[in-house]
């Protein structure tokens, strides 16, 4: 179990360390101020899925059951709170081009 979590952690943190330089390899002339939280954001989501990971690989080891539970809780739970973090990354992008031209 713990080798197949560090694996995924390794590959996650791969393809996170690919989307950074992706990021912020594209001239800033093409980048919109907006994209500013795109960095956090980015960091966010993937540290919210190896979590969340993290808890399917230790839930597995049991009954299908509590697994089923856990993962439909997990990913409710999880849907929400992406959903509120999208929302507060809108409304402060627009409450900074209120006071800032973008």
């Amino acid at each position: 179990m713990k080798s197949t979590l560090l694996k995924y952690l390794i590959r996650l943190l791969a393809f996170g360390l690919v989307l950074y330089v992706l990021l912020y390899s594209i001239p800033p002339m093409l980048l919109s101020r907006s994209l500013a939280y795109l960095g956090v954001v980015t960091v966010y989501f993937l540290v919210v899925t190896a979590l969340f990971h993290y808890g399917l690989v230790r839930v597995s080891g049991g009954k299908p059951a509590v697994f089923i539970r856990y993962y439909m809780a997990a990913t409710t739970l999880k849907l929400f709170l992406h959903l509120g973090v999208l929302v507060l990354v809108v409304l402060f992008v627009l409450i900074a081009r209120l006071f800032v031209v973008i």
